[in-house]
């Protein structure tokens, strides 16, 4: 079951975003591990956490995919989640994925490291993928290894993704999803017929026990729930 929240505004989607950390952190002990990616809505996001007051010596950051590139690269989603949270606030422990070693073994020394994932944050392309799990990759249907290295579409960087077999397992799955270009795509997956080659985020959204979907009107014109 999905969960479905509208708001009117992308600000609001951000907002929402930043409630749900706050809420899953609080009833938390220990290490918190939360997973993030790129995006605008994220970067709003993000600025949110930062103003946060609360022990982040607890938290744990994890990426939830990235592109293969150095991480001072514009591409690299290490370098927006760096400038816009990890800069600011004083978190236990960053993962990165980028190592320099090549995307599987990079890939497989982050699957060494990851720890399980209490909240995992995910954004929605055009085309219906989440993370790096793309339309009609193998990657899609992995569900042995939580971290893998994975194609990209034509002419765009290599790319190391978490898989649904980590991106499941989650405590919580929140996806972010904001603007009328997503709006076919989240007809796609949140009601639209189950086809996991095709709508890569179906992977997740559809077999994770626990999930979120924040939304702004614009991307959710086309749903049920929207009427």
């Amino acid at each position: 079951m999905i969960d479905v929240h509208i708001f009117d505004e992308t600000e609001a989607v951000a907002q929402a975003g930043a409630a749900i950390f706050l809420h899953e952190f609080s009833a938390k002990q220990g290490e918190f591990v939360v997973a993030l990616s790129g995006g605008s809505t994220p970067k709003a996001m993000h600025a949110l956490l930062a103003t946060l007051d609360i022990d982040w010596g607890r938290v744990t950051v994890v990426l939830g995919d990235e592109r293969y590139v150095p991480s001072d690269d514009p591409q690299s989603n290490e370098r927006m989640v760096r400038e816009t949270l990890l800069n600011h606030v004083p978190v236990g422990r960053f993962l990165p994925m980028y190592r320099g070693e090549g995307p599987d073994a990079d890939a497989a020394a982050y699957e060494a490291e990851l720890p399980p994932i209490d909240l995992v944050y995910l954004g929605l392309g055009d085309d219906a993928h989440t993370a790096s799990l793309f339309p009609g990759e193998p990657s899609v249907l992995e569900q042995e290894r939580r971290v893998i290295g994975a194609k990209a579409p034509v002419n765009a960087p290599e790319r190391i993704t978490l898989t649904p077999a980590a991106l499941i397992k989650a405590g919580k799955v929140v996806f972010l999803v904001t603007g009328e270009a997503k709006a076919d795509a989240s007809w796609r997956c949140i009601e639209g017929p189950v086809d996991i080659l095709g709508v890569p985020s179906q992977s997740v959204a559809r077999f994770a026990p626990n999930v979120v979907w924040l939304t702004d009107k614009k991307a959710a014109v086309r749903l049920e729930s929207a009427a």
